[in-house]
């Protein structure tokens, strides 16, 4: 992080000022931009949930009109990455029309902060999208942050990391499952197996693979098995009604351009070089493609088989530019969904801001 903070510096001493102010504009546009749609976002749920659930009896509409406002909200992550310049190209599986209703897990490896941003431009222009009905796992250290505001409405799950936590965690995690994941309209659930970054845990990793006899990896480190069989777990044994039971695993690859991964500061800037971004996905039938969920160490070697081939995929890709598989399918941008998003949060905007200063009259005939 440094040595890439020296060299945009560098960067920006040779550029010309009028570029610069672009990069501060850009910048300024999307912090506000993220403050604002956010921030209304999350007050106007607040204030709708008691009138739709407790007054009208309208949950199920409740969460159907959250579910909208949420993929509306995520449009504007796919924007930003799209405006910076940064495509994307999907390879490997199609994913089944009835993978989108069912109980699916969705897994990936992590690379840097663009990973989010690049999931979220997939599923914006997907169809059908499966963003409504998402439920992400992440960590509780985003809880606080604009989007993690979203995330607390939407439900989503946050996780405390650590080994002095572990135990806890999980168990804490299995009961959200049943309480939250089960009883709303969710149907993908989103976990990086891996923990945090790449370069973060490469090195650690590969002393982890060397004392327990596994082979070494350049591109992924070894994943935790932890949060996936609990998820597991806990559809296997939950009541027949919740209409409970894994389904589908979805396995997802990021490769970035001539292995140089942007960050969240480059979509928000615009400052890098355009670039595409690649995303392999291998589709399991749990059933069909007996994934071994009952036992946690069969599911453990079961995860480190995929994130081997991860490592061998990666390595081909960053050799040859092409994932090893036949489909390829640059994702097109789908710029009418993007605008009704913006529109919509405009919409929420402007009530917001109607509610406001109706508070402010009647606290100064108050007061």
């Amino acid at each position: 992080l440094d040595l890439k903070n020296r060299v945009m510096t560098s960067a920006a001493d040779s550029t010309p000022l009028s570029r610069r102010i672009g990069w501060g504009l850009r910048g300024a546009l999307i912090t506000a931009d993220v403050l604002l749609s956010t921030a209304c976002h999350s007050l106007f749920l607040l204030l709708l949930k008691p009138l739709m659930c407790r007054l009208l009896g309208r949950e199920d509409l409740y969460w159907r009109i959250e579910g909208f406002l949420f993929e509306r909200i995520f449009g504007h992550v796919a924007t930003w990455t799209h405006t910076a310049g940064y495509r994307l190209c999907l390879h490997g599986d199609a994913i089944p029309n009835q993978a989108y209703s069912s109980r699916t897990l969705v897994i990936c490896n992590h690379v840097s902060t663009a990973d989010v941003p690049t999931l979220f431009y997939l599923w914006v222009n997907s169809h059908p999208c499966p963003i409504p009905n998402l439920w992400w796992v992440m960590d509780v250290l985003f809880k606080w942050t604009p989007f993690g505001w979203v995330s607390q409405v939407h439900r989503d799950h946050f996780i405390l990391q650590g080994k002095e936590t572990r135990q806890g965690t999980l168990a804490e995690f299995s009961r959200s499952v049943a309480r939250t994941y089960l009883q709303l309209p969710r149907n993908w659930c989103v976990i990086f197996p891996e923990g945090g970054f790449h370069y973060k845990r490469i090195a650690a990793s590969n002393r982890f693979a060397e004392k327990h006899g596994l082979p070494p990896m350049d591109h992924v480190t070894y994943p935790r098995v932890g949060a996936i069989y609990a998820f597991a777990e806990a559809l296997r044994t939950a009541s027949p009604r919740d209409g409970a039971g894994l389904d589908y695993i979805i396995d997802m690859t990021i490769g970035y351009q001539d292995n140089k991964p942007h960050g969240l500061d480059d979509i928000v800037l615009g400052w890098s070089k355009s670039s595409t971004v690649h995303v392999n996905q291998r589709v399991f039938n749990v059933s069909k493609d007996a994934v071994p969920l009952e036992s946690s160490d069969e599911l453990l070697t079961w995860l480190y088989s995929r994130w081997q081939e991860k490592n061998s995929q990666l390595d081909e890709f960053y050799r040859t530019g092409e994932f090893p598989t036949t489909r390829h399918c640059p994702v097109e941008f789908h710029w009418p969904n993007i605008i009704l998003g913006y529109l919509v949060s405009a919409g929420y905007i402007y009530l917001m801001y109607r509610l406001a200063c109706f508070v402010f009259v009647v606290f100064g005939l108050l007061f």
